[in-house]
């Protein structure tokens, strides 16, 4: 038993008790936005993120112990949004493969227009060879028709690169995408797939985009 007074260490609490603290410092909802400062920084093990009120990575750089404890619960327990694919292909190179093995779930969101579809194929690219952990995906595709901007819900190449990540749980689709893309994607990726509850109103914008989508990935 500790001395009244005396100091107590992080690292001298039961791991359940230090589990509670890492889950405290190093997860939030609803997702982490990755943000890199300095080009490929090669010896560097973690990364910083947007401003996130909740969390306190610099714990990880304590000591090694610590650092090993704790990045299993900062890349396997939250939820991360890619949204630029240029950017988001930086960061998994900044935090390494050994943590990029740790993810287990993302959130992607496709914008109609942006990098340019190239960028996402070759982030899905690394996704499908380095993330063996993954899990769960929800991915948006969105769509700026009135633009004549389709987005890449129409594209067959995106779908065929998406397909090359395996074993994975579950696999949400929301936005905009062709008919039979659920279809395609249960079978090649092995998961069930899920359709994201909408509003009536948006189930029929969904449909008016689908339409003469049926023989896209056939």
């Amino acid at each position: 038993m500790a001395q009244p007074g005396a100091r107590t260490s992080l690292l001298s609490l039961p791991l359940a008790i230090r589990d509670r603290i890492y889950d405290y410092l190093l997860t939030t909802r609803p997702q982490i936005v990755p943000r890199c400062r300095t080009p490929a920084p090669q010896t560097r093990t973690f990364t910083s993120f947007t401003s996130q009120p909740t969390l306190a990575p610099s714990i990880l750089r304590t000591c090694k112990r610590i650092a090993a404890e704790g990045r299993t619960v900062l890349y396997s327990k939250n939820v991360f949004l890619l949204s630029d694919p240029k950017r988001d292909h930086h960061w998994l190179n900044t935090i390494g493969g050994s943590n990029v093995k740790l993810l287990t779930s993302f959130r992607i969101f496709v914008e109609a227009v942006g990098d340019g579809e190239a960028s996402w194929y070759q982030l899905l690219r690394v996704l499908a060879r380095y993330a063996t952990g993954l899990q769960h995906i929800y991915i948006f595709w969105d769509s700026e028709e009135t633009c004549g901007h389709y987005g890449a819900g129409r594209n067959v190449h995106f779908a065929r690169e998406l397909t090359e990540i395996q074993n994975v749980q579950s696999l949400v689709l929301d936005g905009y995408y062709a008919s039979q893309w659920p279809r395609y994607l249960t079978e090649r990726m092995n998961v069930q797939v899920v359709e994201k509850e909408r509003s009536q109103g948006a189930w029929q914008m969904l449909r008016k985009y689908q339409r003469g989508t049926q023989h896209v990935v056939a």
